[in-house]
């Protein structure tokens, strides 16, 4: 949840504790999927893009992007759907950049990550 410190922790227990050097698991039987995840990780930890804007006048991501979840109440800790309208379907996609960038990767670059959507946008707060 945008704690790039805690992600990063987290990242390595599962590379360092979790996988060989090739990062395939030593807990038999061998699942693929789990190492696709860890590296899919990382990528979302540098670039996000499944949000989508409801509001293209929004100075922030929180007042821009659709939330399928809401509180009952005020005060609930119960969370109820959302349906989108149908007008969602065609709504731009929000991008993240590093939002949850660990403060031990101070530097650096990434090749090849591609968001979802393809369209031009605007940049919000």
């Amino acid at each position: 949840m945008r704690n790039g410190d805690r992600a990063h922790k987290i990242y390595r227990f599962l590379t360092a504790e979790r996988a060989y050097p090739n990062l395939f698991d030593f807990h038999p039987p061998f699942q693929i999927d789990g190492n696709f995840g860890g590296a899919a990780g990382v990528c979302e930890r540098l670039l996000q893009s499944h949000l989508r804007s409801i509001d293209s006048t929004a100075g922030t991501i929180n007042d821009a992007a659709f939330v399928a979840y809401r509180p009952r109440t005020e005060s609930s800790k119960k969370y109820v759907a959302t349906v989108p309208n149908h007008t969602l379907a065609e709504a731009p996609y929000i991008l993240h950049l590093l939002p949850t960038l660990p403060s031990e990767w101070p530097a650096g670059r990434v090749d090849g990550l591609r968001a979802r959507g393809g369209r031009g946008g605007r940049c919000v707060g």
